[in-house]
């Protein structure tokens, strides 16, 4: 196995760091003279069989060196791993080893395939995870039909596969029943169909109309489904099908480099009834928005248990984002940047920041290069190549803060909260829900309502005072320079 197939592979962050690991536990009995000769040596030096041996030697899970044992994992493939992200794989639970397995031994079903396409017939399979009793899956050669929002699975005869989930990041009682997905198992043979090859992706809409949403609810839900099964590589040519209309799928650009489809793609193309060899589907638990939430609020601690860690992710997403945009990351210039968001003149928000210009020119006295985007006016490979290197984001809060996902790691938000007409002060949800666990998020509200707050044709114009914006930079810039 190559050491670039290593990190999709695993599912786990493994080559986000150097570092040299230590010894992590102590060797079963009767391993003890063969670990003593192993230690004497270099992980790097180690073949397939001896790192499976110093794998046993630290008491790694009984699955996951079966599966390692299986996918070949050499110790110079391990020694590039921090200490931290070691001590993820020798604690891998069974789930996550299964999923490697899943990966380097194909299921059964999928290895006669062939004998069952040459005799006119084809077997399907479907693996699911499940979070609240919501089912989040990966299906190989079934067929959905649109009209009746069924998903059949053939020749299913000895698998339990006839169940109801849902195709948006969102769940009863958030959903309704036109965003269910019925997975019918009892279809018996599929004779004559066609699978189209490659991965398809079902994405319900969460919020059409709203980019953020769009973003944290559609792209990043569908990444979180394919990192339960190491296929976020699959992303950049996988075809993404939403189940309605398009509005806003340009968003999908970040990540995907093919058209999206809608229904009405499936039923003008394909009358209705679309055959897929892999598909992934069922997001509920896996966006922006409920994807954190439980009984105790909001917190990363509700996330599915079967995902992967938060900040891994977001690595990752960033990554696959950039890689097909050809963006490389820079190393940190001697100049900070930062970033001032000014509204487009279509807002679905009736609160605006007014002096921009005035808030630029504090922020850049302190010696930094500062922009201003409107994002309606930018692509997406324009949106994420500026804030892939900009260190600090002033920005309402809401959708217009969603970009800072691309930011590079560690860095700083300022927002200003959003004063209404009628007295409310939001503070915004971006910082409770994503960015606390991966930015610095410098919050303000001491706005003087009868001095900074005016009402223009409906909406409230804010002037956020310069001074106070110009030292909440600069102590950010101050944090990112320790």
């Amino acid at each position: 196995m190559k050491p670039a197939n290593l990190a999709p592979l695993l599912v786990l962050p493994f080559l986000l760091a150097a570092g040299q690991p230590g010894e992590l536990g102590k060797p079963r009995h009767g391993q003890a003279e063969s670990c003593w000769a192993l230690e004497r040596r270099s992980l790097v030096q180690l073949d397939a069989a001896e790192t499976v041996t110093w794998l046993e030697c630290r008491q790694a899970e009984e699955a996951t060196v079966e599966a390692l044992r299986r996918s070949d994992v050499t110790g110079a493939e391990l020694a590039g791993m921090s200490r931290r992200e070691l001590e993820e794989v020798i604690s891998m639970s069974a789930v996550q080893a299964w999923r490697l397995s899943k990966l380097v031994s194909p299921p059964k079903e999928e290895k006669e395939e062939g004998k069952n396409a040459e005799a006119g017939r084809w077997s399907s399979w479907v693996k699911c995870e499940e979070h609240e009793g919501i089912k989040s899956c990966v299906a190989r050669n079934v067929c959905w039909d649109v009209t009746s929002r069924t998903l059949r699975v053939f020749d299913s005869s000895d698998q339990d596969v006839s169940f109801t989930t849902y195709l948006a990041a969102k769940y009863p009682p958030y959903s309704t029943p036109e965003e269910a997905l019925v997975v019918d198992g009892s279809a018996g043979e599929c004779e004559g169909c066609v699978f189209l090859k490659g991965v398809y992706g079902l994405v319900g809409r969460y919020f059409a109309h709203n980019r953020g949403h769009v973003l944290g609810d559609e792209v990043w839900a569908m990444f979180q489904a394919l990192s339960l099964w190491g296929m976020e590589e699959e992303y950049r040519n996988m075809q993404v099908i939403l189940h309605e209309d398009a509005l806003n799928a340009d968003v999908f650009e970040f990540v995907n480099a093919r058209p999206v489809w809608t229904v009405g793609t499936v039923i003008n193309q394909h009358g209705g009834f679309l055959c897929m060899e892999t598909v992934v589907f069922g997001l509920a638990h896996l966006g922006y928005a409920l994807g954190h939430s439980c009984g105790d609020g909001r917190s990363v601690t509700c996330r599915p248990k079967f995902l992967p860690p938060f900040q891994v992710n977001v690595r990752r997403f960033r990554l696959l984002a950039m890689e097909l945009h050809g963006i490389s990351e820079r190393a940190r210039p001697e100049v900070a940047q930062v970033v001032v968001t000014r509204k487009g003149r279509k807002a679905l928000n009736p609160v605006r920041l007014v002096n921009t210009e005035e808030v630029v020119a504090a922020v850049k006295s302190l010696g930094v290069a500062v922009l201003v985007a409107d994002w309606s006016t930018m692509s997406s490979k324009e949106q994420l190549a500026l804030m892939s290197r900009t260190d600090v984001l002033v920005s309402l809060p809401g959708s217009d803060t969603m970009n800072a996902i691309w930011m590079p790691w560690d860095r700083s938000l300022v927002t200003p909260c959003r004063i209404y007409m009628d007295g409310r002060v939001d503070e915004g949800n971006e910082t409770e829900i994503w960015f606390r666990y991966i930015h610095n998020v410098t919050r303000w509200c001491g706005f003087d309502r009868s001095r900074d707050v005016e009402r223009v044709k409906g909406e409230s114009h804010m002037r956020v005072p310069v001074e106070v914006v110009k030292a909440l930079v600069g102590e950010q810039l101050g944090r990112l320079s320790d």
